[in-house]
């Protein structure tokens, strides 16, 4: 599964290549969680996200992650930082 906020930061971090974005498309969406819920579940777990070092859009697809019941893969560490902080299991 895939999130929008997850399309937005490869659209804008890697240059996804040609085709990727189509294909990614094609892939279940859940949804990316309101401003508000993200705030919400900050200050619910703000320990492990200060000591991750995550940004506004990883909290964003954590926090879609974990809402969802998935898994969360990605190569970016302080994603990884805080999704184990949090207890989740790694991909």
């Amino acid at each position: 599964v895939s999130c929008e906020v997850v399309l937005g930061e490869l659209t804008l971090g890697s240059g996804l290549p040609a085709g990727a974005e189509s294909h990614l498309a094609l892939l279940p969406m859940v949804p990316s969680p309101s401003a508000p819920e993200t705030l919400v579940y900050l200050r619910r777990h703000l320990r492990a996200f200060r000591a991750g070092g995550a940004g506004w859009a990883d909290a964003q697809i954590i926090v879609s992650a974990s809402a969802a019941g998935a898994l969360l893969y990605t190569v970016d560490k302080p994603q990884r930082a805080v999704w184990s902080a949090l207890g989740f299991r790694q991909v």
